[in-house]
C-alpha cells in the first residue's frame, strides 16, 4: 500500500515541478534542471517520507507546511532588512532590496530551498491524505 501513495505523492510532486517549469521561462531555467530539481526533490521526498520522524497523520503535514510558510516570509523579511541595511541604494523596491541582501542564507535561500520544501512537504500531504483514504477504504 506504501509503494501506491509514494506513487501518488511523486505525481503529485511532478505536478508542482511541471507547474513552476510552465511558470518560469525555459530562458531562465532549462528542461534538465527541471528534471534534476524533479529527482532531487524526490530522492527527498521518499527520504522523508519512510524516515521514522515523518508526520503520520494529516494534521502533522499541515503543522509542516504551516511552518514551512512561516519560515519563508521571516526569511523574506530578513532578507529585505539586511539589504535595506547594508545596501540602501537598493531601496526601489522590498523585492530589490531582498535581492541585495546577500550572505549563505540570503534571498536564494528563500526562492529556492524553501519553496523546494514546500512542494516536499505539499506531495507529502496528499501522499498522506490517500493513504489514510485507502486505510478507511480497506476497513
Amino acid at each position: 500500500m506504501k509503494f501506491v501513495g509514494d506513487l501518488v505523492g511523486l505525481l503529485t510532486l511532478l505536478a508542482l515541478v511541471a507547474v513552476c517549469a510552465v511558470l518560469v521561462p525555459s530562458s531562465e531555467v532549462t528542461p534538465l534542471v527541471w528534471l534534476f530539481a524533479y529527482f532531487g526533490l524526490a530522492f527527498i521526498c521518499l527520504t522523508i517520507w519512510h524516515g521514522k520522524s515523518a508526520p503520520a497523520k494529516p494534521k502533522a503535514w499541515l503543522g509542516v507546511l504551516g511552518v514551512i510558510a512561516l519560515l519563508t516570509g521571516l526569511f523574506f523579511c530578513v532578507d529585505v532588512m539586511t539589504g535595506l541595511v547594508f545596501h540602501p541604494q537598493a531601496r526601489r523596491t522590498l523585492l530589490e532590496a531582498a535581492e541585495s541582501a546577500g550572505g549563505p542564507l540570503g534571498f536564494w535561500f528563500t526562492v529556492l530551498i524553501m519553496p523546494a520544501a514546500f512542494c516536499a512537504a505539499f506531495a507529502g500531504l496528499v501522499r498522506c491524505l490517500f493513504l489514510t483514504w485507502l486505510d478507511k477504504l480497506h476497513a
